[in-house]
Protein backbone atom coordinates (compact mmCIF):
# COMPACT_ATOMS: atom_id res chain seq x y z
CA UNK A 1 0.00 0.00 0.00
CA UNK A 2 1.78 3.31 -1.41
CA UNK A 3 -0.32 5.06 1.74
CA UNK A 4 1.85 3.32 4.09
CA UNK A 5 5.46 3.69 2.98
CA UNK A 6 5.66 6.09 0.18
CA UNK A 7 6.61 5.46 -3.34
CA UNK A 8 9.98 5.19 -2.86
CA UNK A 9 10.22 2.24 -0.49
CA UNK A 10 7.18 0.69 -2.80
CA UNK A 11 8.65 0.60 -5.85
CA UNK A 12 12.14 0.19 -4.30
CA UNK A 13 10.70 -3.10 -2.97
CA UNK A 14 8.46 -3.84 -5.97
CA UNK A 15 11.38 -3.79 -8.17
CA UNK A 16 13.30 -6.27 -6.27
CA UNK A 17 10.58 -8.58 -5.70
CA UNK A 18 9.53 -8.87 -9.31
CA UNK A 19 10.69 -12.21 -11.75
CA UNK A 20 13.05 -12.35 -14.08
CA UNK A 21 9.73 -12.03 -16.90
CA UNK A 22 8.73 -9.12 -15.78
CA UNK A 23 12.28 -7.63 -15.26
CA UNK A 24 12.81 -8.45 -18.81
CA UNK A 25 15.68 -6.29 -21.06
CA UNK A 26 16.56 -4.70 -17.15
CA UNK A 27 18.23 -7.65 -16.11
CA UNK A 28 20.83 -7.98 -18.91
CA UNK A 29 19.83 -5.26 -21.63
CA UNK A 30 19.31 -1.54 -22.48
CA UNK A 31 16.51 -1.23 -19.37
CA UNK A 32 16.47 0.04 -16.01
CA UNK A 33 13.73 -0.14 -13.27
CA UNK A 34 12.13 3.28 -12.84
CA UNK A 35 9.36 4.51 -10.76
CA UNK A 36 8.46 7.76 -12.72
CA UNK A 37 8.20 8.68 -16.33
CA UNK A 38 9.57 12.10 -16.01
CA UNK A 39 13.03 10.98 -17.95
CA UNK A 40 10.67 9.52 -21.45
CA UNK A 41 8.72 12.35 -21.18
CA UNK A 42 12.11 14.71 -21.55
CA UNK A 43 13.97 12.69 -23.22
CA UNK A 44 10.85 12.13 -26.16
CA UNK A 45 10.47 15.98 -25.98
CA UNK A 46 12.47 17.44 -29.25
CA UNK A 47 14.59 14.54 -29.70
CA UNK A 48 16.60 15.13 -26.68
CA UNK A 49 17.35 11.51 -25.97
CA UNK A 50 19.55 11.72 -29.50
CA UNK A 51 20.79 14.90 -28.49
CA UNK A 52 21.85 14.02 -24.97
CA UNK A 53 24.40 11.06 -26.84
CA UNK A 54 25.26 12.63 -29.46
CA UNK A 55 28.98 13.20 -30.56
CA UNK A 56 28.10 16.88 -30.49
CA UNK A 57 27.09 17.27 -26.77
CA UNK A 58 29.25 13.91 -25.59
CA UNK A 59 33.03 14.45 -27.07
CA UNK A 60 33.18 18.01 -28.39
CA UNK A 61 31.03 20.50 -26.32
CA UNK A 62 31.70 18.10 -23.27
CA UNK A 63 28.44 19.45 -21.80
CA UNK A 64 26.38 16.28 -21.87
CA UNK A 65 27.46 15.77 -17.79
CA UNK A 66 25.92 19.57 -17.58
CA UNK A 67 22.61 18.85 -19.22
CA UNK A 68 21.65 15.60 -17.02
CA UNK A 69 22.90 17.17 -13.90
CA UNK A 70 19.64 20.19 -15.26
CA UNK A 71 17.86 17.42 -16.26
CA UNK A 72 18.00 15.19 -12.47
CA UNK A 73 16.55 18.75 -10.93
CA UNK A 74 13.92 18.67 -13.27
CA UNK A 75 13.15 15.10 -12.83
CA UNK A 76 13.12 15.88 -8.86
CA UNK A 77 10.58 18.70 -9.39
CA UNK A 78 8.02 16.73 -11.10
CA UNK A 79 8.54 12.68 -10.73
CA UNK A 80 6.01 12.83 -8.03
CA UNK A 81 3.31 13.69 -10.77
CA UNK A 82 4.32 10.65 -13.36
CA UNK A 83 4.70 8.17 -10.35
CA UNK A 84 4.14 4.42 -11.11
CA UNK A 85 5.43 1.69 -8.85
CA UNK A 86 7.21 -0.34 -11.95
CA UNK A 87 8.46 1.21 -14.94
CA UNK A 88 11.33 -0.18 -17.60
CA UNK A 89 12.92 2.56 -19.22
CA UNK A 90 15.47 2.51 -22.21
CA UNK A 91 19.48 3.66 -21.17
CA UNK A 92 21.98 5.54 -22.95
CA UNK A 93 23.51 3.09 -25.09
CA UNK A 94 27.22 3.54 -23.74
CA UNK A 95 25.92 2.25 -20.83
CA UNK A 96 25.17 -1.55 -22.28
CA UNK A 97 27.31 -1.45 -25.38
CA UNK A 98 30.62 -0.09 -24.20
CA UNK A 99 32.22 -3.30 -21.83
CA UNK A 100 35.13 -1.30 -21.10
CA UNK A 101 32.47 1.14 -19.32
CA UNK A 102 30.84 -1.45 -17.32
CA UNK A 103 33.63 -3.16 -16.11
CA UNK A 104 35.07 0.29 -14.69
CA UNK A 105 31.51 0.79 -13.41
CA UNK A 106 30.77 -2.27 -11.59
CA UNK A 107 34.50 -1.73 -9.79
CA UNK A 108 34.08 1.19 -8.86
CA UNK A 109 30.97 -0.13 -7.36
CA UNK A 110 32.17 -3.11 -5.57
CA UNK A 111 35.29 -0.68 -3.99
CA UNK A 112 32.37 1.73 -2.87
CA UNK A 113 30.36 -0.73 -0.93
CA UNK A 114 33.51 -2.96 0.01
CA UNK A 115 33.71 -1.76 3.73
CA UNK A 116 29.75 -2.81 4.11
CA UNK A 117 30.00 -6.50 2.27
Amino acid sequence: NNDSCGPGITSTINAMLRTDEELADALDGPCFVANSRTVEYLTSWAGMETWLTSNLTTNLLKIRDDLTDVLAIVLLIFQRFTYDEFILQKTSPESYRDQDKMDQFYHWSRASVQPWL
